[in-house]
């Protein structure tokens, strides 16, 4: 702004200057002296040479801003390719970030997914085991397999029977031959759960308490009927074994009923699992 007041300045002062040597000039009589026109000859001289520097000094000016239009010009350009250079790189690195974002969300769905459906066929399998273990046939079964898949596991072929039929007509779950002593010795594979069922859904005191006699009832009751069995004198082991197929059942039965352990020991029907 400074600039251009200063170009209006010296324009102004030059026509002013020209108007001013004009109008001396035409004042002048005709009958003027040779000193006098000597006079405004050098005047009119003095003020030419002014209109030319002052014109040049516009020149010169109007270069001057020209080169600084063109370096504000160039400095405009340049921060502006710099601001976009840093934009771009900034929309890049975010369309990075989101896209591996995503890509983690992708995993993680599908990960959830499978995690849902191992969980529907967990619970698909609980529902069947609880379907399994609230019928007494189908109990024996389940016991009966999960016997068979232990023993096959850790004994030799020729060591056990399934299915062994006793010389009194009697059929043991499972048949050890083992030498004497002890002798051969009859796994039992059921177990009576009916009353530990009511024992873990007992919703008060009184339930509860009826609930572990029952059990306690129960355990001594098979306890017996196994050794009344499969204890034969001169055919098998002066004990049997009564499988249990759970180890939480066997946990707590050691834990919370150890009376039942020991009257099971005490009658030679020893509780394994």
């Amino acid at each position: 702004m400074d600039i251009w007041l200063l170009i209006v300045v010296v324009i102004g002062a030059v026509a002013i200057g020209g108007l001013l040597a004009t109008v001396i000039v035409r004042r002048q009589p005709d009958t003027a002296s040779p000193e006098t026109g000597g006079d405004i000859k050098a005047l009119a001289e003095r003020l030419s040479q002014m209109t030319e520097a002052q014109a040049a000094q516009q020149a010169q000016l109007a270069q001057t801003l020209q080169a600084q239009e063109r370096a504000l010009a160039k400095s405009v350009d340049d921060r502006l390719q710099i601001l976009t250079g840093r934009i771009n790189e900034t929309l890049e690195k975010t369309n990075k970030t989101q896209k591996t974002n995503l890509d983690d969300l992708k995993e993680r769905l599908v990960r959830i997914d499978a995690a849902q459906k191992n969980l529907s066929e967990l619970s698909s399998q609980v529902v069947g085991l609880q379907d399994i273990l609230s019928n007494k046939q189908a109990r024996g079964a389940f016991g009966e397999v999960q016997l068979q898949g232990l023993v096959e596991a850790v004994l030799p072929p020729d060591s056990y029977t399934f299915q062994a039929t006793l010389a009194d007509g009697k059929r043991a779950d499972c048949l050890l031959d083992l030498p004497n002593p002890p002798g051969p010795i009859v796994i039992d594979a059921k177990f009576p759960l009916e009353a530990w069922r009511q024992l873990q859904t007992a919703q008060s005191d009184t339930e509860r308490k009826e609930a572990e006699r029952a059990f306690r009832r129960d355990v001594a009751t098979h306890v017996k009927a196994i050794a009344e069995k499969y204890i034969i004198p001169g055919e098998t082991a002066d004990a049997a074994l009564m499988f249990l197929p759970s180890e939480a059942v066997y946990a707590e039965l050691h834990a919370s009923f150890t009376e039942v352990v020991d009257a099971a020991n005490r009658a030679k029907g020893f509780i394994v699992s």
